[in-house]
C-alpha cells in the first residue's frame, strides 16, 4: 500500500494458528499479511466500497507490479472507486 496513506503503525500479537491462517489467506490470494488485515479492521469498522476496491488494487499492484490492467478492469475500479466516492467519471 502506498506508505502516504498509510501513517499509522501498531503492533499486534497473533497465536501461531492465527498467523499460519493469515500467511495461508494471503498466499492463497497472492497478498500481504498486511492488506489481509487492514481488509478485516475495513470491514470491521464499515469502510466504504471505494477504500475497499482502492486496497485491492494497490494489494494487487503489491503482488504482481508486472502485471497489465486491461481497460475492463482499471473501468471495474475506477468505477467502484468513483461510484463509492459519489464522484463521476469522463
Amino acid at each position: 500500500v502506498c506508505m502516504r496513506l498509510l501513517d499509522r503503525r501498531v503492533q499486534v500479537l497473533f497465536s501461531q494458528e492465527q498467523y499460519r491462517a493469515l500467511q495461508s489467506a494471503a498466499a492463497a490470494e497472492s497478498r500481504s499479511v498486511g492488506s489481509i488485515i487492514r481488509e478485516a479492521v475495513d470491514q470491521r469498522a464499515g469502510a466504504s466500497a471505494g477504500q475497499r476496491a482502492f486496497e485491492q488494487f494497490i494489494a494487487l499492484s503489491e503482488a504482481a507490479p508486472e502485471a497489465v490492467m486491461t481497460a475492463e478492469e482499471w473501468r471495474r475500479v475506477k468505477d467502484l472507486t468513483l461510484g463509492a466516492a459519489g464522484g463521476s467519471g469522463p
